[in-house]
């Protein structure tokens, strides 16, 4: 039978595993988030394209 101490310890190494890949899920959010939020702006149009 396992011991308290060692199913406590196995059940705080897969919730660290999980706020490590939480934490790293959150990273790349915000960076797209920060990438979505950045103002766009056009390319200056050249004088020799065509205007329709």
């Amino acid at each position: 039978m396992p011991s308290v101490l060692g199913l406590l310890e196995a059940r705080e190494k897969k919730v660290r595993e999980e706020v490590a890949r939480l934490r790293q899920e959150a990273e790349r959010a915000q960076a797209a988030l920060g990438e979505a939020e950045t103002p766009w702006k056009p390319e200056p149009r050249s004088t020799t394209e065509r205007k329709f």
